[in-house]
């Protein structure tokens, strides 16, 4: 699984020494904040493999979830979090960081779910 892969990558290099200038509380907030978004992560891909096994179309206040749950943390979300608590971030900052991560990767996911629903040949190449 993807996340899986990034969530061992990205937990192996927090806890090494020369991998980010943080400090021993830093790195074990940023563990704990991997493992809850990996576990989520791990819901969402797992929800859209049963809807697509099933051919169903999600709810569409799941259908959000499940793309934000999905994708924010391996394309906005983990490296908005990194980079706050490296620069200091205080925790206020830190949850709207990781909100921020989460409205672009929903925004991401629905740009490239229209280009698939409704392709043109100018967009498509």
């Amino acid at each position: 699984m993807l996340s899986g892969g990034f969530f061992y990558y990205s937990s192996w290099h927090i806890i090494s020494e020369k991998f980010l200038p943080i400090t021993k509380k830093q790195k074990l907030k940023a563990l704990k904040w991997f493992i809850k978004r990996h576990f989520v992560t791990t819901i969402g891909q797992t929800e859209e493999i049963y809807y697509r096994q099933k051919m169903k179309m999600l709810p569409r206040d799941r259908y959000f979830q499940e793309i934000s749950s999905r994708i924010s943390i391996l394309s906005f979300g983990g490296p908005l979090y990194l980079a706050g608590l490296v620069a200091g971030f205080s925790e206020k900052n830190l949850v709207l960081l990781d909100e921020l991560g989460d409205f672009m990767g929903l925004a991401y996911h629905l740009k490239g779910d229209e280009l698939n629903l409704l392709p043109s040949s100018e967009k498509w190449g």
